[in-house]
């Protein structure tokens, strides 16, 4: 299983996942070799069985395409892994919870050192956004970015997106706190010098006594988007500064742009044909 050695040290329960399977039962090793830094590296022994399926996972959790679970049962997937043990939906859940555990403990290994480089003062800048997603449940999220401890990398990192019950600035730090603490070893004001949001959240720097900033793309997209008549403020579910006209305006604009595609499609898909038949003849 894992083998540490000085000056690392890894907690078992923390990396161990809560159920395993007889694909799974070293997942936590292989995810760990392939997220470790370089230096890091001989703490640790993986079999080259664990790591090919650690591999699998990272492509299925990092890809830059939404890959259904179903992947792992096509059989063309499952004849690339002949003779190599290949990862299946069932233990998915697994090394997913193995290869979170890891990134938890890096993130922790990376910004403990960075702290200390710091001399203990705050090294990140956090940014952080509330939404509404379109099933109506209210969501925050933050994200921390620093410098690595070689000044040859920035790393921004996603730290979290979380449930919003209650927007108030007092709860969304309390809810970040908790986060902060859980990911990283060390409380907000520990770790974040400077925190950027948009206007309607400068409450929460302030409350933390740390140095905030309005994130200008915020400003100028409202900016725009209010001209227009798209971004209106409403107070106890009634509209306060309506514009139909420059949604009309907009709506139109939209319209048209829209049918202006549709007529040119056609145009564009013979000049592509011209040009294949073309090519095709002077090859021959």
């Amino acid at each position: 299983m894992v083998e540490t050695a000085q000056p690392t040290k890894v907690s078992a329960s923390l990396l161990t996942p809560s159920s395993s399977t007889s694909s799974t039962a070293s997942s936590t090793n292989a995810s760990l070799f392939c997220s470790t830094p370089t230096s890091m590296h001989r703490s640790f022994a993986v079999s080259a069985n664990d790591l090919r399926l650690s591999r699998m996972v990272k492509w299925y959790v990092y890809s830059p395409t939404t890959l259904p679970k179903t992947v792992f049962q096509d059989p063309y997937f499952q004849a690339m892994c002949t003779g190599y043990p290949a990862m299946t939906a069932k233990a998915l859940s697994t090394w997913i919870t193995a290869e979170f555990n890891a990134f938890q403990l890096f993130l922790k290994y990376i910004l403990g050192t960075k702290h200390k480089d710091s001399w203990g003062n705050p090294c990140c800048q956090a940014i952080h956004d509330g939404g509404t997603l379109t099933n109506k449940h209210k969501y925050q999220c933050l994200g921390l970015q620093f410098v690595g401890s070689g000044f040859n990398r920035n790393f921004v990192v996603a730290v979290c997106m979380t449930v919003s019950e209650d927007g108030t600035a007092e709860k969304v730090i309390e809810s970040f706190d908790g986060v902060v603490i859980e990911r990283t070893g060390m409380s907000l004001k520990q770790v974040v010098g400077t925190i950027v949001a948009d206007g309607a959240a400068q409450k929460v720097g302030s409350l933390l006594n740390i140095n905030s900033e309005t994130c200008l793309m915020h400003r100028a997209e409202k900016l725009a988007t209010s001209m227009v008549g798209d971004l209106v403020r409403s107070r106890q579910g009634a509209l306060v500064n309506p514009f139909d006209e420059g949604k009309a305006v907009l709506g139109s604009a939209s319209r048209k742009a829209l049918l202006r595609e549709y007529i040119r499609r056609p145009m564009t898909y013979r000049r592509a044909q011209t040009l294949a038949l073309a090519t095709k003849r002077s090859k021959s």
